[in-house]
């Protein structure tokens, strides 16, 4: 089973990256909801090994970027399934961590939030410390004509990760562009890096959008509006050489920015190479939902985890149940 397709938020190089090697690395959340708003919940994460030899974790490790703790009921189970890497030919164990819970009343569903967690380094001392991916679920039950609604809702959002790759590349355009001009008075690096995060933050929120923007998009506003600092201290300075050193840094490597994100976030770049898989089963029937799939009154979805890095991504589907 190949790995799903993750967004990509932004074009340079940012988040298009070839993790998505061949094995099989999967979230899968699946819910069943009773008619009084109980239910249950099944989690599992779906792990092969042995496939990426200078990437792959110890599933010590993956337990403790997923938080995966024993003392929160999760098992494990390393069984003799055995995937085979189409481009490599390695092969590798499939690992299953799972754990299951019974919730009683609609009330309870609020304590499965933060029962998807993805720690982006475990490091306390790493100025990228925050950097994490958390859930959030709900379950409203209404009355309605001859009986009553569920609602279920679920959302996966991160929290620091856009902040910390702005602030990589940040660092990486404005070093280029004063090793251009070195002689760039401070205060004006100080606007220089500023105006730099600026335009990528925003760079990065519009890649969500449109996949379609080309590096032009950024390189020549930020050229522009970057040439009149630099000419403060430099007169001489001209547009083309700021792009120049603009694009040099956004035609970097993807291997450079997966080896950034291995040492940095390890949980983010190892969550780049799984998708979440989501199956909700309601009682009576679904009226609305955003789900991908509604079959036999199971709504389902998928997605990568990626695509909750600039705002939430958020699951939701409506049933009526009749009395």
């Amino acid at each position: 089973m190949a790995p799903m397709k993750i967004a990509r938020p932004a074009a340079l190089a940012l988040l298009t990256l070839a993790l998505l090697a061949g094995g099989c690395k999967e979230y899968r959340v699946d819910v069943a909801l009773d008619a009084d708003g109980g239910g249950t919940r099944r989690l599992e994460l779906v792990w092969d090994t042995n496939l990426g030899p200078e990437t792959d974790p110890s599933l010590e490790t993956i337990r403790s970027l997923f938080a995966l703790d024993e003392k929160d009921g999760w098992q494990v189970n390393t069984g003799d399934q055995t995937v085979v890497d189409q481009a490599t030919g390695a092969k590798g164990k499939v690992t299953h961590f799972t754990r299951e819970r019974r919730l009683r009343r609609s009330s309870d569903w609020a304590g499965a939030s933060g029962d998807v967690v993805i720690r982006g380094t475990l490091d306390p001392e790493s100025p990228y410390a925050e950097v994490g991916l958390v859930n959030r679920v709900s379950v409203e039950v209404e009355a309605a004509e001859g009986g009553r609604t569920l609602t279920y809702t679920e959302s996966f959002a991160w929290t620091g990760f856009q902040e910390a790759v702005v602030d990589h590349f940040t660092d990486r355009i404005g070093h280029a562009l004063t090793s251009a001009y070195p002689d760039m008075d401070k205060w004006d690096r100080v606007r220089l890096w500023g105006l730099i995060e600026g335009h990528l933050a925003l760079w990065l929120h519009l890649q969500m959008r449109d996949d379609d923007l080309d590096d032009d998009a950024i390189v020549i506003p930020l050229a522009s509006h970057a040439l009149g600092i630099v000419r403060g201290s430099h007169p001489e300075a001209d547009a083309e050489t700021l792009r120049a050193a603009i694009e040099g840094v956004m035609e970097q490597s993807t291997e450079e920015f997966e080896a950034w994100l291995l040492e940095n976030v390890p949980g983010a770049f190892h969550a780049g190479m799984m998708g979440i898989l989501l199956q909700v089963t309601l009682p009576g029937r679904i009226v609305d939902s955003n789900a991908e799939t509604v079959e036999d009154g199971t709504a389902t979805w998928k997605a990568g985890f990626w695509d909750a890095t600039t705002e939430p991504v958020v699951f939701t589907a409506r049933a009526l149940v009749l009395d």
